[in-house]
């Protein structure tokens, strides 16, 4: 359905028709790669756990607090929201297939339906 209108796949754009799995595919890959940045983020964030942990001198206490917790937030953020995208496509998806398949089984009230 597009906006409240049944679509007919005959009538949908050719080009869409051919590509809708590769722009589907993009599409996922976005949130995969701020995810990935996410995670980068949150394992570099040890090594400044370290660093306050053994100081060398090379760098100054305040600023390895300051990017301890811009890489604990930003990539706890990033990750977050990078999987609660993928998450909720994927649980999207799910409800989608299981309500056609409900509806293509007659009655439309699914498996658990008592008659």
């Amino acid at each position: 359905m597009l906006l409240g209108k049944k679509v007919d796949r005959e009538k949908v754009n050719p080009v869409m028709k051919r590509y809708g799995r590769l722009f589907v595919l993009f599409i996922l890959v976005i949130p995969l790669l701020i995810s990935a940045y996410g995670w980068s983020l949150l394992r570099e964030s040890s090594y400044y756990i370290l660093y306050l942990m053994h100081p060398d001198g090379s760098l100054d206490a305040a600023v390895a607090v300051w990017q301890l917790v811009w890489h604990l937030l930003g990539g706890l953020l990033f990750f977050l929201a990078g999987l609660s995208f993928l998450g909720g496509f994927f649980l999207h998806r799910h409800r989608k297939r299981s309500r056609a398949q409900n509806s293509k089984q007659g009655n439309g009230l699914g498996q658990n339906a008592s008659s």
